[in-house]
This record gives C-alpha cells, structure tokens and sequence, in this order.
C-alpha cells in the first residue's frame, strides 16, 4: 500500500473528519481530502514531509467539517476564529484562500459550504515540492470558548427568594 493509499484509509477510518456531516454532505470533502493526498505523495516529498502534510490535512479537514456542519450554531468567537484557522491550514498545505473568503463560503446548507471551501482551495495550491517538514509553518492553535471563572468573593446579583410552598393544597383554609 502506498503512503498516500494508508493515508486515505487513515482519513476515512476518522470520525473527526466527518462526524458533523451525512455521507452525502461528508461526500465532496472527502473526495477532494484524496485528491490533497495524491498532490502531495507526487510531489516526491520525503516521508517526514508527507507525514506533516497529512496531519495538517487532517486538522484542515476537521476544522471543515465543524464549520460546515455546525452553520448557524457555533458561538460568535468561534466563528470568527474558525475561517481564519481554516485559511492558515490551507495556506500550510500550499493554498491562498483568506479567512474572508472562507467566512463567505459558510453560508448556507453544510454541502454547499463544502463544496465552496473545496473550490476556494482547488487548483489554487504551490506546488508541494516547495514545501518541507521544517519550512511548513505551524498551524496556529485550536482555540475553544471558554468560560471566564468568577472569584469566590464577587459580587453576586441579589436575588428575592420565591414565596414558600405549603404542603396544603388550599393555603386559605377554603373547605367548599
């Protein structure tokens, strides 16, 4: 089996490339995960190349499947974070597409987005050979929300406390 075959299998076999999506919506995305594959296996890079390669892909590839499956329910600040982790890990993998355009691709239905991002990112790619394990650059972190913690001496809101319920059913005594 070739790098690039192990690679696919690699891909298919995880959950976090596609758990947000159906087969069908996971269906372009991964066609297009194959075609990234083969790009970079010709490029001829060594396997320590290839390898970092493959783990940007697949954290590019998890970032996709979030956005577009998650349209409308991500929280404000993670989406405004997510188009720009998805532009840096393409621009990892040899791809010009800003977070501006990327943010535009997710409107809609989770395919269609899909299907824009794999465009954005389609024949626009530096070739792979200019690219080495210790020229890539590093992805930037992942960054989830966060609750901020309060300290234990903050100041609370006051709140009244509810009437007290009575056990009897007719609190006024009424017996009709």
């Amino acid at each position: 089996m070739s790098r690039a075959e192990d690679a696919v299998q690699r891909i298919y076999e995880s959950a976090d490339v596609r758990d947000e999506l159906t087969d069908d919506e996971a269906e372009p995305l991964l066609k297009w995960a194959e075609a990234e594959l083969t790009r970079l296996d010709a490029s001829g890079a060594d396997d320590a190349t290839f390898d970092a390669k493959v783990v940007t892909l697949m954290d590019l590839l998890k970032q996709m499947n979030r956005y577009a499956g998650k349209q409308g329910q991500l929280s404000a600040q993670a989406d405004d974070q997510t188009p720009g982790t998805i532009a840096s890990l393409a621009g990892s993998l040899g791809h010009s597409a800003d977070a501006k355009q990327i943010a535009a691709a997710g409107t809609g239905d989770p395919t269609s987005t899909i299907n824009r991002l794999t465009e954005l990112m389609g024949g626009a790619a530096v070739p792979a050979e200019s690219f080495t394990a210790e020229s890539a650059p590093e992805p930037p972190p992942i960054i989830h929300p966060t609750v901020t913690p309060q300290p234990p001496n903050a100041i609370k809101p006051h709140l009244p406390h509810p009437p007290s319920i009575s056990a009897d059913p007719d609190p006024a005594g009424d017996k009709s």
